[in-house]
């Protein structure tokens, strides 16, 4: 299977957003729905590039935290790039709020269990309805809700400024 994607552009799209909402600690600290496992470190990672799990008392320096985010966002991008269909037929601004959700609710997120709206407009090519079903995925009722709204209402702000510059081509 061919695909003609240049992450570049899409991770440049999406890197001040994901930094914006997800923060950086240097230090390791434990999920907050559970007190524990897993931990985290820099702008959310919860494991290296080499594949271990962050640990309690684990620390890193900027430019390694920096560094991972790069690589986990390029990592996401071609992840979806071989999962969604049209992906290719994005722009890079399209791509790039995809990007950022599936760094927060995980890279596998098209065609699994509880994202039923939003692998239905993809798979559909129905991107008008994208923004919206977007603000679906906010942990209602939970503490992260507040947060989630406002980082949905930018990817889905994200997404709606891609689909007007691709159709202006």
């Amino acid at each position: 299977m061919k695909i003609d994607y240049d992450p570049t552009k899409a991770v440049n799209a999406c890197s001040p957003l994901v930094r914006r909402f997800e923060g950086c600690s240097l230090n390791a600290y434990p999920d907050p729905a559970t007190g524990d496992s897993p931990w985290a470190i820099g702008w959310g990672s919860t494991f290296y590039p080499d594949g271990r799990p962050v640990s309690r008392g684990d620390f890193l320096s900027q430019p390694m935290a920096d560094a991972m985010l790069v690589g986990q966002l390029y990592y996401t991008g071609w992840l979806l790039a071989f999962r969604i269909p049209y992906w290719d037929q994005m722009t890079p601004l399209m791509q790039g709020a995809l990007i950022s959700f599936a760094y927060n609710v995980g890279p596998c997120f098209f065609g699994s269990n509880g994202f039923g709206s939003i692998t239905q407009a993809l798979r559909g090519k129905n991107w008008k309805a994208v923004p919206g079903c977007l603000a679906l995925y906010i942990n209602a009722g939970s503490p992260a809700e507040p947060g989630l709204r406002q980082r949905r209402a930018a990817e889905g702000d994200m997404w709606a400024l891609g689909v007007t510059a691709a159709n202006r081509r």
